[in-house]
């Protein structure tokens, strides 16, 4: 497996660069790479993907993040040891647990009561 180039050395920028400094240097190498420029050459093919890859990369916040917090393998889903999961499971247990803290206060309403009580704890 040959190992993927950092995203802001193909860029030609530097870590704390701003969008439209990404945007300038991802457009001069497009434009320089462009397979319709370089007809038939496979490493101006080549070096138009791998610039293309890393603008889309570092041109979303998140991913970005991502990228810069784990590299490559962050945006993989293998250097981060398998938080992003536990972070998808937790805010899907939160919203299951706020819907089900809603439907019991507008059961409690529907009934008259101003109180709503779920297991031990009681809410007002």
């Amino acid at each position: 497996m040959t190992q993927k180039r950092d995203y802001y050395e193909i860029l030609g920028v530097a870590k704390n660069a701003a969008k439209p400094e990404l945007k300038k240097a991802y457009r001069k190498l497009a434009i320089k790479y462009h397979p319709d420029k370089n007809p038939g050459n496979k490493e101006s093919e080549n070096q138009f993907k791998e610039a293309s890859e890393a603008y889309s990369v570092l041109n979303d916040d998140n991913k970005r993040g991502i990228y810069d917090q784990f590299g490559h393998r962050g945006l993989e889903g293998a250097g981060h040891s398998g938080s992003t999961d536990l972070r998808i499971f937790f805010q899907a247990l939160v919203i299951s647990l706020k819907i089900f803290l809603a439907l019991a206060a507008v059961a409690a309403v529907a009934e008259g009561r101003k109180e709503v009580q779920i297991f031990d704890m009681i809410l007002t």
